[in-house]
């Protein structure tokens, strides 16, 4: 139970689908201890996101070019699916969860994280 308790009060933050185009003057804390979602915008940039987070960290579905300023860590999963990725470079090393980097402009998987601890998909 009280494992049960701690996931309950986790914060989760959520700025998808809010047609941002930058994060910044979110005023957001280097480290998330629950998930962090900023999907469905017009990011062009993950600068001014978290350095680690505990949970999920979803960026699918904004115009971004690179991963750069990305968590280094994810606790949960990572998608970054349907953006304008040519590159991993800047990808977290470690994700506990699924990784999904599908529907982008990838032309190596070079600097894929060395650990993702669920399933990988990148079609």
């Amino acid at each position: 139970m009280k494992y049960l308790k701690y996931f309950e009060n986790l914060e989760n933050i959520d700025f998808s689908n809010q047609n941002l185009t930058t994060l910044k003057g979110k005023n957001i804390h280097k480290h998330v201890e629950g998930s962090f979602y900023c999907n469905n915008n017009q990011l062009t940039s993950l600068e001014f996101c978290p350095e680690q987070v505990d949970g999920d960290f979803n960026c699918y579905n904004n115009i971004l070019t690179s991963l750069e300023f990305c968590p280094e860590y994810v606790g949960g999963y990572f998608y970054c699916s349907y953006n304008e990725l040519t590159s991993l470079k800047y990808c977290p090393k470690t994700i506990d969860g699924d990784f999904s980097c599908r529907n982008n402009q990838l032309t190596s998987l070079e600097f894929c994280p060395e650990y993702v601890g669920g399933y990988f998909y990148c079609s």
